[in-house]
């Protein structure tokens, strides 16, 4: 039996606790009343809640827990009122009285854990502490004892604060002993007691850390060696004893873990409780009562023989709570964690770091060896340094630009320290090398002494669930994304459950960008409207609230949940938001935009986020008298809301002349602000606008400004628009006599930051340029992989190297490169691409793809670096990941997927990742598609059963290692996005069944970059229409529509003359780019591809690179001769890197 009810304001409470798991069998039922911290300050309210608690559950015996204060001070009179108004209730009542609770220091457990300081108001006065375990024991002896007025619990001796903070050193130093510090930690899992840790006690302790569930319940399995299930104590410490207790010694060695007492005044220990979460009234209530106590102490009784064993000792329940005071943790594959907080010393290796307040992290790893490492609590540096590394052989490598101060420390050619001051990216992967004691090479010395950088590129973002984003802790993208979803709601709270960004805080950034700002509220899309091809109008809406007002040119920051993170953006209002209205923005829908697409198609229904209205880029306020606006495409969006509020007001005392020279490549691009903005003028005197297409007029020039838009005195030019535009329209301005201070420029980008703050670019030289050294690049006889000689490898490695760094604009870094990557090929015929290489040099492949129309989007591939991958089924799974990754729901992105080179040889069979298969039918002819019979043979004849055998059975991914027989695996179907192919205005379209795959991922070609042949590499881009509605479906060959299409559409194929095939042509392309449109499947018309083909072409030229060319190819198989391609004079070459043909599988094997 227990207590009917126990009554504790605080929820949880150690005293309630301990009340409630003893047993008692009292002689009527009882309800107990725990007064706790919270209620010092009200003990009467406490009391009234009692005896109602009391008389509804009908107790009749009430038991009265509360601690003791004089009764001459105000407060311990009041605490004796609120007892006799509980006797006066009628019921039987109980007292037990204790002295101040030892777990009341669990209010300081900040201070002691990170500060280690126990700030207490005492001076030099003693508290007879009490253990809440003594308070509920003689709790129970004093119910079976009824009419007996139990004596005051108090400890066994008064303790100052000194004492105290004594005594919790002494056991946070013992507790540290290893198998205690395991033991503990054990104890703390075990919540039923029972010496074994089941699935359900140890799930949500890993789970906790961050460790997926499955992962967790795998190591689980693997430590089970009894296999009964559970985990014993020496199951669940096997090989950690002896590594543990070197590596707690080697800490304690460089960490006392002293925890100082610190006489504090009476009101900053209660300000530090408030902020601490208690309230003003309980925090003064709580320190007045211990100084009553500590002047006037408690009177002494037989404690020890109302227990039966003497009250605990404050070293006793130190001993018993010490790993609550202590930040030591355990790292996965890392070692030992202690952290503190602390002032930074002074010192010139500190630099502007000196004298802060700081996270102090210490790191013992599996050797014993010592990181500490120092953040700045107010973010503005980071500083760390291996201890051992010998002080002779240490020197500071910094960045050459004095913006960005950085600094390595290099010990033996190893990274040993760091230091950073500001904001850095690049901080996380150099924690990774530091952690690492990773071989820092000269040409990344080098790469960081030219751009203060370790990497030549940073990675792009994608969702890989098994990316570690803290460094330090060994987080991975997917426990993070795992944790939010299942409610860890703030930053801090991940970081307490899992330590990620508690150390260096380089991943704090990433992190924040996972969980999406705070400031912003949920919205919804109200309505979205297409003003013209790719330019959308959106309205948003705060769920829940009303829209705030905007003033004219202000912009929203809206967020969306993109691959399990918040991605943001900032949008400028294109009319102004009235209170309770909606937020308009303007958004062009760019093919390649990760945001605007989603944006525009799919954040209906999506999870969204949007800001109030922010930002000073507004329409000037009198004395302003005239608005000069400069306006470069979707920048015009704030003009077009400064004008809506002008819009025919010119009888009011403000109103003033705006000037608007809005520039667009094309005429067409104006379409959907033009009639808008030649009724606004008409109406509206002062307003005028010229519109200026600069494939036609050419751009701005400083002879327009000068011209047209001279300075006078209450002026302002307000400028807008893409980076290149403002800088030149800025320099014009300045050039024609405007003022700077009259001069207001909104950058047009999207590449902010969680709260909306423009992120920098990493730092890139300037001058992408033909060669470097007098290297050329080199030229390849054919579109077919050959083998490449021993000298030639050597030829291409530099030449590509060369190629590589001076783009990436660090050649400075590359002769040293060069000599690692020459001994190499020299000792062991073949070299590995760094990272980075890969990466460039996959881009740079695809840029020099003389057969591909899409070049323009080369430098956006996304680059998977799966050389590790050594099994068929860990290569499987990487395709079927890869699939998931690029078609992204139909956000096509371009991704590469790269498998080791060398031998033995990877090879993918399939043509591309998604194929339709073609089986041979009895009676001759072709089921599917004819492109894919050979093989769809050789997948029969490795033991595939075969599809359903329909025209669209999908094909199984074929692996091959070396000479080993070839894997089938078969292509999860939920896995490929697959579009039905129907007609905007023949619904009988949709009656021919036809259909095709999202992703047109590559398998067949090799990536033949520097002299080393990756014969695994799948890649994609997109589809252009034709390739599915001009050659997959409409080939004699292939499947061969277009008279099933024309005899629908009732044309007559009995000649050719009648064009039956250019017509069904027509159609059956109109049918593909509208049925990918109404999926939401990225795709593009070859008009535009042919335009985007000539853009790329001008950046070449802008470049000084020539573009080489297969007319053949790059021309698209229908309409030819309306775009600009088809009449360009075209030089083909093949240059590398490169990405070549190799020959069947099937037919090397046979030959």
């Amino acid at each position: 039996m227990s207590f009917l009810k126990i009554v504790c304001s605080e929820p949880k409470n150690d005293l309630a606790s301990f009340l409630q798991s003893l047993p008692i069998e009292p002689a009527e039922p009882v309800v107990a009343l725990v007064l706790s911290t919270a209620d010092l300050a009200y003990p009467h309210v406490a009391a009234r809640t009692f005896v109602a608690s009391a008389k509804e559950v009908g107790a009749s015996h009430l038991l009265w827990v509360a601690p003791y204060l004089p009764p001459s001070s105000r407060l311990g009179q009041q605490i004796r009122d609120a007892e006799a108004f509980v006797r006066a209730s009628g019921h039987r009542v109980t007292a037990v009285w204790h002295g101040p609770l030892l777990s009341a220091l669990n209010l300081w457990r900040e201070d002691i854990r990170l500060r280690r300081t126990l700030p207490l108001p005492l001076g030099s006065g003693a508290l007879p502490w009490v253990a809440p375990a003594d308070v509920a024991r003689m709790a129970i002896r004093a119910l079976e004892q009824p009419g007996v007025e139990a004596p005051v619990v108090r400890g066994p001796a008064a303790c100052t604060g000194a004492e105290v903070a004594a005594a919790l050193s002494r056991a946070v130093r013992a507790a540290l002993a290893s198998e205690r510090f395991a033991s503990r930690r054990f104890e703390e899992i075990d919540r039923d007691h029972d010496r074994a840790l089941s699935e359900d006690e140890l799930l949500p302790y890993l789970t906790g850390l961050g460790i997926p569930a499955d992962e967790a319940r795998a190591l689980l399995v693997a430590a089970d060696t009894t296999g009964d299930g559970t985990l014993d104590f020496e199951e669940f410490t096997a090989g950690l004893r002896g590594p543990l207790d070197n590596l707690v010694q080697q800490l304690l060695r460089e960490d006392t873990f002293e925890i100082r007492y610190v006489d504090t005044p009476a009101d900053a220990a209660v300000a530090a409780l408030v902020q601490a979460g208690l309230r003003r009234a309980a925090a003064e209530a709580l320190i007045e009562g211990w100084a009553s106590v500590a002047a006037e102490g408690i009177p002494e009784g037989p404690d020890e023989a109302w227990l039966e064993l003497p009250p605990a000792s404050v070293d006793a329940w130190a001993e018993r709570h010490a790993l609550d005071y202590v930040n030591v943790h355990l790292l996965p594959g890392q070692g030992l964690l202690a952290q503190r907080e602390a002032v930074v010393e002074d010192g010139a290796a500190m630099g502007a770091l000196a004298g802060k307040q700081a996270a102090v992290s210490s790191i013992v790893d599996s050797g014993g060896r010592i990181l500490t490492l120092f953040r700045a609590l107010d973010g503005s540096g980071v500083s760390a340094r291996w201890l051992d590394a010998p002080a002779a052989s240490l020197r500071w490598v910094t960045c050459g630009d004095r913006d960005r101060r950085r600094a390595l420390l290099v010990s033996s050619g190893q990274l040993a320290g760091l230091h950073v001051e500001g904001e850095w990216q690049g901080l996380p992967s150099a924690m990774r090398q530091l952690m690492a004691r990773a071989p820092l090479p000269g040409w990344q010395l080098a790469t960081f002494r030219e751009l203060g950088e370790l990497k030549l590129e940073q990675p792009a973002a994608l969702y890989e669930p098994n990316e570690v984003v803290c460094n330090c802790a060994g987080v991975k993208r997917g426990q993070i994304a795992g944790l939010i979803e299942a409610g860890c709601a703030t930053v801090a709270e991940l970081s307490e459950r899992t330590r990620a960004g508690q150390i260096c805080g380089g991943c704090v950034p990433a992190i924040e960008e996972m969980f999406g700002g705070s400031s912003l509220v949920q919205a919804e899309v109200k309505g979205a409207r297409e003003l013209a091809p790719g330019i959308f109008q959106i309205a948003l809406s705060p769920v829940g609230g009303a829209p705030a007002a905007s003033v004219p040119g202000q912009h929203v920051l809206v967020q969306g949940y993109l691959d399990r993170r918040w991605v943001a953006r900032a949008y400028t209002l294109s009319a102004p938001a009235r209170a309770g209205g909606d937020y308009e923005i303007t958004v062009k829908r760019e093919e390649l935009g990760v945001f605007s697409r989603w944006l525009c198609e799919r954040a209906a229904a999506s999870l969204l986020r949007a800001s109030a209205p922010r930002g000073g880029f507004v329409l000037p306020a009198p004395p302003v008298e005239r608005v000069v606006f400069l306006a470069g495409g979707i920048g015009v969006t704030p003009a077009m809301a400064m004008l809506r509020a002008l819009d025919g007001r010119a009888d009011r005392p403000d109103a003033r002349a705006f000037l608007l020279d809005w520039s667009a490549s094309r005429a067409a691009d104006f379409l959907y602000f033009e009639e808008e903005l030649r009724a606004i003028a008409g109406r509206t005197p002062g307003v005028a606008f010229r519109l200026r297409a600069t494939q036609a007029e050419g751009r701005l020039s400083g002879e327009d400004v000068v011209e047209l838009y001279p300075y006078r005195p209450g002026s302002r030019a307000l400028v807008c628009g893409p980076e290149g535009f403002m800088r030149d329209a800025h320099e014009h301005l300045r050039a024609a006599g405007w003022p700077a201070d009259a001069i207001q420029r909104e950058l047009f980008t999207s590449n902010v930051d969680a709260a909306g703050t423009i992120r920098q670019a990493p730092l890139r030289r300037a001058g992408a340029v033909r060669g470097a050294g007098g290297v050329c690049p080199v030229e390849h006889g054919s579109f077919h992989l050959t083998p490449t000689a021993p000298a030639a490898a050597l030829t291409e490695a530099e030449a590509f190297l060369r190629q590589c760094y001076a783009e990436l604009g660090v050649p400075s870094a590359v002769d040293e490169r060069w000599q690692e990557v020459r001994a190499s090929l020299e000792k062991h015929g073949t070299y590995a691409h760094l990272p980075d290489e890969l990466a460039y040099g996959a881009r740079l492949a695809w840029r020099n793809s003389s057969r591909c129309i899409g070049r323009f989007f080369w430098s956006t591939l996304h680059v998977r670096d799966l050389r590790h991958l050594t099994t068929e089924e860990e290569i499987f799974q990487a395709l079927v990941e890869h699939l998931d990754l690029a078609t992204n729901g139909g956000d096509i992105r371009a991704t590469m997927s790269v498998f080791r080179p060398g031998e033995p040889r990877i090879r993918i069979w399939n043509g591309q990742l998604v194929r339709y298969a073609g089986y041979r039918l009895p009676e001759g002819g072709i089921l599917g598609d004819p492109a894919n019979v050979e093989l769809t043979d050789q997948a029969l004849s490795l033991g595939w059963p075969g599809g359903e055998r329909t025209r669209f059975d999908l094909l199984p991914l074929i692996i091959q290692i070396g000479d080993a027989r070839p894997r089938w695996f078969e292509l999860p179907r939920e896995r490929v996005l697959e579009v039905p192919i129907e007609h905007p205005r023949h619904a009988w379209f949709a009656e021919l069944g036809l259909k095709w795959h999202a992703l047109p991922a590559v398998c067949n070609l090799a990536l033949d970059l520097g002299g080393i042949h990756y014969t695994a590499a799948p890649f994609n881009g997109f589809y252009m229409g034709t390739e599915i509605g001009a050659r997959n479906l409409s080939d004699v060959t292939r499947y061969n529509q277009l008279p099933l299409i024309a005899d629908r559409l009732g044309l007559d194929r009995s000649r050719s003359d009648t064009l039956w095939q250019d017509a069904a042509l027509v159609e059956l392309n109109i049918a593909v780019l509208h049925s990918f449109r109404q999926a939401k499947v990225r795709m593009l018309d070859h008009h535009t591809l042919s335009e985007y083909f000539k853009k790329f072409e001008q950046q070449e030229r802008q470049c000084e690179r020539p573009v080489y060319a297969d007319w053949s190819w790059i021309v698209p198989p229908m309409s030819a001769s309306t775009m600009a391609v088809f009449h360009t004079n075209m030089e083909n070459k093949i240059l590398k890197p490169n990405y070549l043909y190799q020959d069947d599988p099937w037919k090397e094997r046979k030959g």
